[in-house]
């Protein structure tokens, strides 16, 4: 008979403890970030934000159809004032919703960092992951303003922390796998495509920026499956089963915002029609557009009423109006747009005082200045074949700085999710790297 030798016990539980002392590092340090200003934690605004009115609305008052529509209560994306009116007929006091929903949000970020950790630690990395983590989030410009300030930002950035989470442990699982030469069941496929959907879904109808990351993700996904897979077939089956269970999971995920839009004014849609509102918004960055917007919400709005006063802000004849404006100044002035672009383009690397310029601050630059290093370095891997999960991380990345910079408005809040692809994406370079030093 052979028995186990009791140092494999003790190495085991040795192993045990260092996981559990590195998983509370992460955790008191994710939870501490946002916690640093207590000037933060008094919910500043909250008695004139209007998503929180419009939650006490929509929790207390069997007319808030007539509410809505008499105090302009209509707003972008649902998830913030469902989830909080929610809250507010579960807990005791509007104090007690207020504040388990802030828990809320900081339990599922925490998830998406620990499942983060269990990715890393399958694939051999658990140190060096602690450390990488502890510098960005030293390095991030207001990570207790993203998660916990009173605005509809912190849930988007919640569930996008829980999504490349989910990425991260679907990635190490092939990556484990191909390692090994060993095949990944075609349900992993369907459950992390499931798991990751819903997380975008829900992500989106708290900050509708990421609702169209599939866009980006599926080539992406599409690509890496290709790289990895000796089959054709194989390839081709695990990427039909990550859209299907992708593509179902954000529809779960929307479902809440769209049963809401539903029950308010009689349509299916995720979030308000601003699409063209949020073109402008970028275009008015510049303050020397041609048209003479002024930047903000309030710039658009007033340009509009001015000349089509008859017209309601975001209603789809104020869409109707805008796109009609914007594509005609598209025609006859293209070098407004270009000349747009690139002045958004350049908040990225140094501030300027048009807009929000204390937002741009140093720390800003520099988490910029370090994704770049790391997508230069994944992509000189993924060059030399050793990094086809590069992909989907630059796919990730591109969405958020290309897609909405460029087309909407760089607001730091929206690129953050940007921000986030490159941990995992640092987290597998270290991998590889450890695999040849």
């Amino acid at each position: 008979m052979i028995t186990e030798s009791p140092h494999l016990d003790l190495n085991r539980a040795a192993r045990i403890r260092a996981d559990i002392r590195c998983l509370a590092l992460l955790m008191v340090l994710h939870a501490t970030v946002f916690y640093v200003e207590g000037r933060y934690f008094s919910w500043p605004g909250i008695s004139y934000g209007k998503f929180y009115i419009a939650a006490e609305v929509l929790a207390f008052h069997d007319d808030w159809r007539e509410t809505f529509r008499k105090e302009n209560l209509d707003i972008d994306e649902p998830g913030p004032t469902i989830a909080l009116a929610a809250l507010y007929r579960l807990t005791p006091s509007i104090w007690w919703g207020q504040r388990v929903y802030r828990l809320f949000l900081l339990s599922i970020s925490q998830i998406g960092i620990a499942l983060l950790y269990l990715a890393a630690r399958s694939i051999g990395l658990r140190r060096r992951l602690t450390l990488m983590t502890c510098c960005l989030y030293l390095l991030l410009p207001y990570p207790h303003r993203v998660a916990f300030s009173p605005t509809s930002f912190a849930g988007g950035i919640a569930f996008m922390t829980l999504f490349y989470g989910i990425l991260s442990k679907y990635i190490a699982i092939i990556h484990r796998a191909g390692r090994a030469g060993s095949s990944v069941e075609l349900s992993t496929h369907v459950r992390h495509g499931l798991a990751m959907g819903l997380s975008v879904g829900l992500a989106s109808i708290f900050r509708s920026q990421s609702y169209l990351l599939s866009s980006f993700l599926f080539p992406a996904m599409g690509l890496f499956l290709y790289l990895v897979q000796k089959s054709v077939v194989r390839w081709r089956v695990a990427f039909a089963c990550i859209c299907i269970g992708f593509g179902s999971g954000q529809l779960l995920g929307h479902l809440p915002g769209m049963i809401f839009f539903h029950a308010y004014q009689g349509t299916i849609q995720v979030r308000r029609n601003i699409l063209y509102h949020s073109i402008a918004l970028g275009l008015a960055y510049d303050g020397s557009n041609g048209l003479g917007m002024k930047s903000g919400d309030e710039g658009v709005r007033d340009w509009i009423l001015v000349r089509y006063p008859e017209v309601g802000y975001c209603s789809p004849e104020y869409e109707r109006v805008l796109s009609q404006v914007l594509i005609c100044h598209l025609k006859t002035n293209p070098f407004d747009f270009a000349r747009s672009f690139l002045h958004r383009l350049s908040f990225l690397v140094h501030s300027i005082p048009t807009a929000s310029a204390n937002t741009y601050d140093f720390g800003f630059r520099l988490i910029n200045i370090v994704c770049l290093m790391v997508l230069v370095w994944g992509g000189r891997l993924f060059w030399a074949g050793r990094f086809p999960e590069f992909v989907i991380f630059f796919g990730c990345f591109s969405y958020y700085f290309l897609t909405v910079t460029l087309i909407q408005l760089p607001h730091w809040a929206y690129l953050w999710p940007g921000h986030l692809a490159m941990l995992p994406a640092g987290m597998f370079i270290l991998a590889i790297e450890s695999e040849i030093t």
